[in-house]
């Protein structure tokens, strides 16, 4: 959703993408950081939609000191109709 929010993404099939925005580098999961390890780049049009992105990133995101179980390599499979 914030990638949508930057406009890198569409919320109606007439929304027009913007290519500029978007997030890159991720840090992996399990990935061993420290406190100033950037979690990801985010990509933004405005210092506005950039303070938007960061904040949903950060409430999507949680850290804690034990390594997460491994997820499944297939989370969900979306069939359209």
């Amino acid at each position: 959703m914030a990638v949508c929010a930057l406009g890198g993404g569409r919320r109606l099939a007439t929304d027009v993408l913007d290519f500029r925005v978007g997030l890159s580098r991720f840090v992996e999961l399990g990935q061993n950081i420290g406190k100033d390890t950037p979690l990801m780049m985010v990509h933004a049009a405005d210092e506005a939609s950039f303070e938007d992105a960061a904040r949903r990133v950060k409430a999507a995101i949680r850290i804690d000191e034990a390594a997460p179980a491994a997820l499944p390599q297939v989370y969900q499979i979306i069939r359209g109709e």
